[in-house]
C-alpha cells in the first residue's frame, strides 16, 4: 500500500487468496495450477487480474485436470457396509459435475456414530468396501481415484444405559453432574 501498487502478484503458497490493501489494491496467491494430493483439494488453476483506473478485478480460472477432494461421509444412520458403498457412489456422483475436469480423486472418511462401526471394524471389512469403492468409481465418467477410504466412526453411545450400569463409568457420570434427564437428551441426540 505505501508503494502505491494496484496489484501484488505472490507465489509459493499452494492455496488460493485475495488480501485487501489500503486504497483498493490488492495482493493475490493464486494458488497452483494442478492439486498434487489429497492436502490440495478443490478447484486449482491461475487468477487473471485486470487493473482499469487503479482498481483490479480478479478472475479465477481453473486449469487442473483431476481435482482432488478430502470428503467427510456421514454414516451414522446406515445399517451396513452395502448401504455405506451406495452412499460413497451417490455422494461422488453429485460431485462429478465440475466442468472441464477430467478426472477426480478422493480421500473419503467415514465418520458419525452408528450400527454400522460394529460391522466397519470386522476384519477385512473396510478393505473390502474400499476394494469394490474403487472399482465402481474408477467406472464412472469422469472417473475418480479413491486415494483412501478411512474408518473415523464410533460405536453408539447409550449414556443412561452406561450411568445406570454404576462402575467407573456410572460414577465418573455421576460425579459429573450430568443429570438423568440430561444423558437421556443426550442419548436421544446421539451425541
Amino acid at each position: 500500500a505505501e508503494r502505491g501498487l494496484d496489484y501484488w502478484a505472490l507465489g509459493h503458497v499452494h492455496t488460493r487468496a485475495v488480501i485487501p490493501l489500503e486504497g483498493g489494491a490488492v495482493a493475490v496467491y493464486p494458488g497452483n495450477p494442478q492439486g498434487r494430493h489429497v492436502l490440495e483439494p478443490g478447484p486449482r488453476g491461475c487468477a487473471l487480474v485486470e487493473v482499469r483506473a487503479g482498481r483490479p478485478e480478479v478472475r479465477w480460472a481453473d486449469l487442473e485436470t483431476v481435482r482432488w477432494h478430502a470428503l467427510s461421509l456421514d454414516v451414522a444412520e446406515v445399517e451396513s457396509v452395502e448401504e455405506v458403498g451406495e452412499l460413497v457412489l451417490e455422494r461422488v456422483q453429485q460431485l462429478s459435475a465440475a466442468e472441464g475436469v477430467e478426472a477426480h480423486a478422493a480421500r473419503i472418511a467415514l465418520t458419525g456414530r452408528g450400527p454400522v462401526h460394529a460391522e466397519l471394524a470386522r476384519p477385512e471389512a473396510l478393505e473390502q468396501l474400499e476394494e469394490v469403492s474403487r472399482e465402481r468409481l474408477a467406472a464412472l465418467q469422469p472417473p475418480w481415484a479413491l486415494e483412501a477410504l478411512r474408518d473415523q466412526t464410533a460405536p453408539e453411545l447409550d449414556l443412561a444405559a452406561l450411568g445406570a450400569g454404576g462402575g467407573l463409568v456410572g460414577e465418573i457420570l455421576e460425579q459429573a453432574g450430568v443429570p438423568a434427564a440430561l444423558r437421556e437428551i443426550w442419548a436421544e441426540e446421539d451425541l
